[in-house]
């Protein structure tokens, strides 16, 4: 490891550093969790997109308890391929007739004990009349409450996004304005997250400041075996906030040489 005049000499001066925006990226991802919030929120996200197009937005926001009925004819009774709490969702089509036209519509519902040629009760919009619904039934296959369930994932995935701009901010703030030392690794705490199997660590580390006193701060990195490894370990950190401050080997590799000067 290059001794702290050399690290200094190569790397106080000349503030702010210059970074490329691929480097402002690596940044970006090298935080655990932003994977996880990639992860959550793609992933996640296919959920809503997929059952969006078939929740049930009329019930929710068209019909209403004083909306004309009349009776109608089940024509048609088949199974979808979607499920209820294990139950199968049916697709009742149907016909009715308002001042001598016929109208047509669908309805779902799981088994309802209804079948082709049974009369039922047709609800329908009264400036309207092609806007209807078997009473009781929704007017396509899941309710629309489903959606706001769906959203929890890329929702969650969102939150971890937005927090992990907020880290990658910070320490690319800290790589192009950080003054750098030396510090030491002090101890690793494991959290509760884990990225591809691997353990997320809390790694703490002490190092001094221009002023004298002595800092403590962490980072959070799944990948752990190069944090500590050395007696002495380079560490930008904010000269206003001192606890602020970051370890070079919790950065993506290029960092390192950029700063120090010292691969």
């Amino acid at each position: 490891m290059a001794t702290v005049n050399k690290i200094n000499s190569l790397s106080n001066f000349d503030l702010p550093r210059t970074i490329s925006w691929g480097l402002k990226l690596k940044i970006f991802f090298v935080n655990p969790i932003a994977v996880i919030g990639i992860v959550f929120f793609l992933f996640g996200s296919v959920f809503p997109i997929v059952f969006g197009s078939m929740a049930d937005f009329k019930s929710a926001f068209t019909f209403k308890e004083t909306d004309p009925s009349i009776n109608g004819i089940v024509v048609s009774k088949e199974e979808t391929a979607s499920k209820e709490n294990k139950k199968r969702i049916y697709d009742y089509a149907y016909k009715y007739q308002i001042n001598g036209k016929s109208y047509f519509g669908h309805s779902y519902a799981k088994d309802q004990g209804i079948e082709k040629g049974d009369s039922v009760l047709i609800q329908y919009v009264a400036n309207d009349l092609a806007l209807s619904r078997i009473q009781n039934m929704r007017a396509a296959p899941f309710s629309f409450w489903i959606l706001p369930l769906m959203g929890v994932f890329p929702f969650i995935g969102l939150v971890f996004l937005i927090f992990s701009l907020h880290s990658a901010k910070r320490n690319i703030y800290l790589v192009q304005n950080g003054i750098l030392t030396k510090g030491k690794v002090v101890r690793k705490e494991p959290t509760s997250t884990k990225v591809n199997n691997q353990t997320v660590y809390k790694v703490f580390f002490q190092f001094k400041t221009q002023d004298g006193n002595w800092q403590e701060a962490f980072v959070k990195n799944h990948k752990i075996h190069n944090l500590g490894d050395e007696a002495e370990e380079p560490v930008v950190y904010d000269s206003q906030y001192p606890s602020s401050a970051v370890l070079l080997d919790a950065l993506p590799k290029k960092i390192r040489p950029l700063i120090t000067g010292v691969e």
